[in-house]
């Protein structure tokens, strides 16, 4: 159902000459379009209005005093971000599902005053907003209960409190992410249980590894089952996940102590994270076999991934084997993990399709996905993609479209199966509320939101 005095017939203009939008934002929002004209009910085109007759959606300066807010206006078509700069306007722009919501009064970008009225929030939008509760055969009303009427009173209460509730929903992009808990993800890969987080994969360059901790060894959480109650993932990747948020670092040090099982050996080491380079993202080794393989560990963009992808594949030949390893990758750049996935079209494909949250409580019309061959170098010959279930988000865009195609082969554990598109709203002091708002199928209609991607 479209906004009050739109109808499905109208243009709705993306007005975004004022918003200060760089290029990679631009194209962001270009290439999710149909995820506004699911919640908008109308066809979405960036640039300026012809006639009164059609939407605008603008932007206009908000006073000092002023939250950024999103305003809808029926008598004038007009859809108005209050907003100073382009990271609040793409603020006012997480607040679209719930102009759908409540179209009649404006949309604040504001964290709730109190920790009852953060629950009241979490309630009205992920009601409103998240698409999968049947996908992943949750009661929404079950899920509910009677969660409004055991708020806890205080803000260090509630924290948990809230992670554990939208935890229950089972899904690693759908969560109440607290700021001091947030911070730099290791590049390890482990299990959590209640002994500790029991390490599988650990770079050659980690500090860990250069004191010779190796797989199976246990490095100590504090409180693990903490960690284990208010982690939202699926059933494939919930003690991975787990693991990954208990390792962070949230400042600019952390020490870790760690123990070998089997021999009783120790270790102790101090993380001290750094910006990423494309030397700890991305590694490169030809094989003797002609085999080039190759690990992509994240979809970063401007460290010279692109560049990389584009000497790769300029000598390369028809009858040589790409080995992508995609194994950990936990997504990172969309935009990114897309166009490096038009390197491996060989025409013009429906890469799947998507169906976004209308913001009201349901999911608009299910609409087919295409991609082209990049311009830039495409890669010639076959590829191989060995995945676990650490491959989620944008990395499963990233295989999107090519699972199924002659010369492209999926091998490995079934992927993470998160590729939800979350919006994010203020929750309270140092809170967000991360909601996902679209399920994405492949090209037989199978969800890869909860299911992921199964190999071939």
């Amino acid at each position: 159902m479209p906004l009050p005095g739109l109808h499905e017939g109208n243009i709705l203009w993306l007005d975004l000459e004022d918003a200060g939008f760089d290029s990679s934002m631009l194209a962001l929002v270009e290439a999710e379009s149909d995820e506004f004209e699911s919640v908008l009910g109308c066809r979405v085109h960036v640039g300026s209005r012809r006639s009164d007759e059609e939407a605008t959606w603008t932007v206009t300066p908000r006073s000092a005093t002023d939250a950024p807010c999103l305003v809808w206006e029926p008598s004038t078509l007009t859809l108005t971000s209050h907003a100073n700069g382009p990271n609040e306007v793409m603020s006012t722009m997480q607040l679209l599902h719930t102009v759908a919501r409540q179209p009649h009064q404006p949309a604040v970008y504001r964290a709730p005053d109190s920790p009852s009225a953060a629950a009241r929030l979490i309630h009205d939008e992920v009601l409103g907003t998240y698409p999968s509760f049947a996908l992943r055969s949750i009661d929404r009303h079950q899920w509910v209960g009677r969660r409004l009427q055991e708020v806890p009173d205080t803000w260090a209460a509630f924290t948990p409190w809230a992670q554990e509730w939208v935890a229950e929903l089972g899904d690693a992009h759908t969560a109440v992410i607290a700021r001091d808990e947030r911070g730099h993800n290791l590049p390890y890969v482990g299990t959590l249980t209640s002994d500790g987080v029991t390490l599988e994969a650990i770079p050659p360059t980690a500090p860990a590894w250069r004191l010779g901790v190796r797989p199976g060894w246990v490095v100590t959480v504090d409180r693990p089952e903490r960690w284990l109650r208010t982690t939202g993932a699926t059933p494939q990747q919930h003690a991975r996940v787990a693991a990954r948020r208990a390792l962070a670092v949230p400042g600019e040090a952390r020490t870790f102590e760690a123990h070998d099982p089997r021999t009783g050996r120790t270790a102790s080491w101090v993380e001290r994270p750094q910006a990423p380079a494309l030397s700890d993202v991305l590694e490169v080794e030809p094989g003797p076999d002609g085999v080039i393989r190759l690990r992509l560990a994240a979809f970063l963009p401007e460290i010279g991934i692109e560049e990389a992808f584009d000497d790769l594949c300029r000598g390369a030949r028809p009858t040589q084997l790409l080995e992508l390893d995609l194994r950990g990758n936990t997504g990172g750049n969309l935009l990114l993990a897309m166009r490096l996935r038009d390197r491996f079209l060989r025409e013009r494909t429906r890469i799947g399709s998507s169906a976004f949250s209308t913001g009201r409580g349901g999911l608009a019309a299910v609409r087919a996905r295409w991609a082209n061959p990049s311009a830039r170098p495409c890669w010639p010959g076959r590829l191989r993609v060995p995945v676990d279930s650490m491959t989620y988000s944008a990395a499963e865009d990233f295989l999107l479209g090519l699972q199924g195609l002659d010369h492209v082969t999926v091998a490995g554990e079934r992927t993470g199966g998160g590729s939800g598109r979350p919006r994010a709203l203020p929750l309270g002091p140092g809170l967000t509320l991360r909601v996902s708002t679209a399920i994405t199928y492949d090209r037989q209609g199978q969800a890869v939101e909860f299911h992921g991607v199964q190999p071939d």
